[in-house]
């Protein structure tokens, strides 16, 4: 069962590696508006985002192999991520409303409503972009970084990953496999801001 999500998790950011592989350094700097990212701060965020969840569950088979129960929760002071009208001041008094709320949505139309940018949330403030990096070597670090994520699980094959559990308010309880499915899901989200930001480029262009 690893394997398969391992998989959706390779091909996904394969995807993305596809959809940057002839940027120019020009095209990868531009932000669409003065609010907006632009496709290089996008690239980061999502390198930054595999990395916690990597470490997350590093945490995780660390737990489980010293003996400990496997089980990180983390609340929205850790992972700040919410609806854009939240304001930040509120984030302690939803933690517990949000957990609620989410023992009744199913894992699949939550990965189903990650994917869809009428859903809006903020990134959380861990994730955002911190640096300039050049496009290129944003490339590079991403494919390694799915690399690095595959090494961790397929290394650590004997673990019962389905005992490992990560929770938090807005992304419900997750074993491995799950965690997988959101990083994957995450991105797929990201590469629809991709293709925008590539479109409004070529409209504006071809005006």
């Amino acid at each position: 069962m690893i394997e398969a999500n391992l998989r959706l998790w390779e091909a996904t950011r394969e995807a993305t590696l596809r959809r940057t592989a002839h940027l120019t350094p020009e095209q990868a700097s531009l932000r669409p508006s003065p609010q907006a990212w632009s496709i290089a701060e996008v690239l980061e965020h999502l390198l930054i985002s595999e990395t916690l969840y990597r470490e997350t569950i590093a945490r995780l088979i660390g737990m489980y192999r010293s003996g400990r129960r496997p089980s990180i929760s983390q609340g929205l002071a850790d992972i700040d991520t919410v609806p854009p009208f939240v304001p930040k001041e509120l984030l302690r008094l939803m933690d517990i409303p949000l957990t609620m709320m989410n023992m009744f949505v199913p894992p699949f139309l939550r990965e189903r409503m990650m994917t869809i940018r009428l859903f809006k949330a903020q990134s959380p403030s861990i994730a955002r972009p911190k640096a300039d990096k050049p496009v290129d070597q944003l490339r590079v670090e991403l494919a390694e970084s799915v690399r690095a994520t595959a090494r961790l699980l397929r290394d650590n094959a004997d673990v019962d990953f389905r005992r490992l559990r990560y929770s938090h308010p807005v992304l419900g309880t997750n074993n491995v496999m799950g965690i997988l499915r959101i990083v994957a899901f995450h991105e797929k989200r990201h590469q629809q801001q991709i293709d925008e930001i590539l479109s409004s480029q070529s409209r504006a262009r071809a005006a």
